[in-house]
């Protein structure tokens, strides 16, 4: 698992917005398929949107790792099914918009491989890790394109407990979707850095390391880590390390001795060069 176990209450609180949706909104979910392969199957074709569909040369096998958009039916006990299939993994949103599934589904199929620096690449915005990053490098133009009339979008985070992003207000007049979406290339390195905790994350799994903590605050003590390790001037390989270091030794009462954590590391782990020079720096102020 990649995020904490959704909370026990995950389905009702959904339950709940859904009942006091203004008049014309539906809740439509979101799910990264990416996770949960062929999870999709759990929903007949003519309930469900898979993004991929929509794009050039879709085979059954990226059909089955596409996003996809259901319809929230409180009373559908289908829903619970997909939930407890999904826990722990970061592949579920919901989207409250007046559009249909159909006009949905095309808005945000335009936005499954985006350009940047002349390359393409998969934007990845079912993955519930990155929204938060992709609503604050989005430009207020690009969002009215990717999101359309939706008011509010909501996932679940990376401790297991819903999130709400409110867009905007609900008098909000529709902007076409665009064909071609591009990004900045500082867009697209605030993306790219954003995904650095994780990929340490990714490392500590490969490695089987288990800190025995919860994934979420794992993850937060990396990005504590990565925040204070430009002051000790480490290479990217010292970084992971320090990082992994960091994350299974870490305490919440030791929060504010980071800085000192950070030299000891550097002291113990000093990477010698050939000229038998110690390659890391002493801290900066």
């Amino acid at each position: 698992m990649l995020i904490d176990s959704f909370s026990l209450d995950c389905i009702e609180k959904l339950r709940s917005r859904a009942s006091n949706l203004p008049p014309a909104y539906s809740i439509y979910m979101l799910v990264d398929g990416a996770f949960r392969e062929g999870i999709h199957k759990i929903f007949p074709d003519e309930e469900k949107r898979i993004l991929f569909d929509l794009l050039p040369s879709c085979s059954t096998k990226t059909r089955d790792v596409s996003p996809f958009l259901i319809g929230f039916n409180p009373l559908d006990k289908r829903i619970g099914v997909l939930l407890g299939r999904c826990s722990g993994w970061p592949m579920v949103s919901a989207i409250e918009t007046t559009e249909s599934l159909s006009v949905l589904s095309i808005r945000l199929a335009a936005w499954c491989i985006v350009e940047a620096d002349s390359s393409r690449f998969n934007f990845r915005f079912a993955d519930t890790r990155r929204i938060p990053a992709i609503f604050r490098v989005l430009t207020s133009k690009q969002k009215a394109s990717f999101l359309g009339p939706a008011a509010n979008w909501s996932f679940i985070r990376r401790d297991g407990e819903w999130e709400i992003i409110v867009i905007r207000e609900q008098s909000y007049q529709p902007h076409p979707p665009i064909s071609d979406p591009c990004l900045e290339i500082s867009q697209f390195n605030a993306l790219i850095e954003d995904s650095r905790a994780d990929e340490i994350l990714a490392v500590m799994a490969y490695r089987g390391e288990k800190p025995g903590r919860a994934s979420g605050r794992i993850w937060g003590s990396i990005v504590a880590a990565l925040k204070i390790s430009v002051r000790a001037n480490l290479t990217d390989v010292d970084t992971v390390e320090w990082a992994i270091w960091y994350a299974n030794n870490h305490h919440d009462e030791v929060e504010a001795k980071l800085p000192i954590m950070l030299q000891e590391w550097v002291n113990m782990h000093c990477i010698i060069e050939r000229d038998g020079e110690c390659a890391s720096e002493p801290l900066s102020g």
